[in-house]
């Protein structure tokens, strides 16, 4: 009975924040991704400058600061 106990305790206490701010995370880099592989692509296309700058724009202002902090993190890493 108390092992329910703790691991019910253990999952609303520390497993289920820690998933949610893993599948947060994990959407944050699937919008990056997804706007590096659009950009990449409107490059390819020989697409006006302004034009790939507004289609990036439209992505919204928390990519550049996900890529930062990827940056950051390969910079530590190496």
């Amino acid at each position: 009975m108390i092992t329910t106990l703790y691991g019910i305790v253990a999952a609303n206490l520390f497993l289920k924040p820690l998933a949610m701010k893993l599948e947060r995370r994990h959407q944050q880099q699937l919008a990056v991704y997804q706007m590096l592989s659009e950009g990449l692509l409107m490059v390819q296309e020989r697409a006006h400058p302004s034009m790939i700058l507004d289609s990036l724009e439209a992505f919204g202002g928390q990519a550049p600061d996900i890529l930062s902090n990827n940056n950051a993190t390969l910079a530590n890493a190496a």
